[in-house]
């Protein structure tokens, strides 16, 4: 499957809105559109998708990551990435 590098996913969360654009992770505030980077680079080699945990922590399916891919959770605040499962 190839994916356009200039794709956006966008996941909805309480607060606003999460949004993957190539190797960064944006956080969307709903009401002004202000745009506050969460994450970038780290273990993002090609990112493809998000979703959001319960627990709010902001999970990114990755391709290449980690040679196979991975799926990695990224914490709200700090932006810190932790492989969750990897193929």
């Amino acid at each position: 499957m190839e994916v356009d590098e200039k794709a956006i996913w966008i996941a909805r969360r309480l607060l606003g809105f999460i949004a993957l654009r190539e190797l960064l992770v944006i956080h969307v505030n709903p009401i002004n559109g202000a745009q506050t980077p969460v994450s970038t680079g780290g273990l993002f080699a090609n990112p493809i998708g998000l979703a959001i945990e319960a627990s709010g922590n902001i999970l990114v399916s990755d391709q290449t990551t980690l040679i196979n891919g991975a799926v990695i959770r990224v914490t709200p605040v700090g932006g810190a990435q932790t492989p969750v499962s990897t193929d």
